[in-house]
């Protein structure tokens, strides 16, 4: 039994529908409504966006477009390297079970963070399957996709941005990153037809 609770809007404000918790037990179907508005409210105020992040990479929460995820997700852009690649972990968790409106919103996070970040998404996505490199070019390909007809102008300038911000210059980490040009091109191009 899944029980979703999730807000609409990402705000700063806490609401008492912030927190999504998936149960494969089946003595859940028993569990009276006031027992789990109790159990939700515990979670949501005693976890840390790092308890919470464990609990996505172990199952244990399902993210949803709540304030909870869209946390996990801001920490991508830390300035401490170790944080970012753990909250890679907990991206790449997410873009696996995410649908609907927070499909929609972490093509934000990670298109930003591609370009702040280039040397490590060009490693991990060399590393990722082709399931999680495909969600990882639709993530972007659709933040290209929403800015207009003339899609192709900046995504020439979003990559030669993150083209500068390479730091490992191989010609290796140069033509993946063409190849994930041209795939997000490609993607943007089906998705417009």
């Amino acid at each position: 039994m899944i029980i979703s609770f999730s807000c609409a809007n990402k705000t700063d404000k806490r609401t008492d529908n912030s927190v999504q918790i998936d149960s494969v037990d089946s003595k859940t179907d028993r569990v009276e409504k006031s027992e789990i508005e109790s159990t939700q409210k515990i979670l949501k105020d005693t976890l840390s966006t790092r308890e919470f992040a464990q609990l996505i990479l172990e199952d244990k929460v399902k993210p949803s477009d709540n304030e909870e995820t869209f946390r996990c997700l801001e920490k991508l852009m830390s300035e401490n390297k170790a944080e970012r690649e753990y909250y890679f972990k907990v991206y790449r968790k997410i873009s696996l079970q995410a649908d609907g409106a927070l499909s929609e919103v972490l093509g934000g996070y990670i298109k930003t963070f591609f370009e702040l970040n280039p040397d490590f998404c060009i490693s991990q996505f060399t590393a990722l399957d082709t399931t999680e490199q495909n969600i990882l070019i639709d993530n972007i390909a659709y933040e290209f996709y929403a800015s207009g007809i003339d899609y192709q102008t900046d995504i020439d300038a979003y990559f030669n941005k993150t083209n500068e911000n390479l730091k490992i210059t191989s010609s290796k980490s140069k033509q993946t990153l063409i190849e994930i040009k041209s795939k997000v091109t490609n993607r943007v191009a089906e998705i417009s037809d």
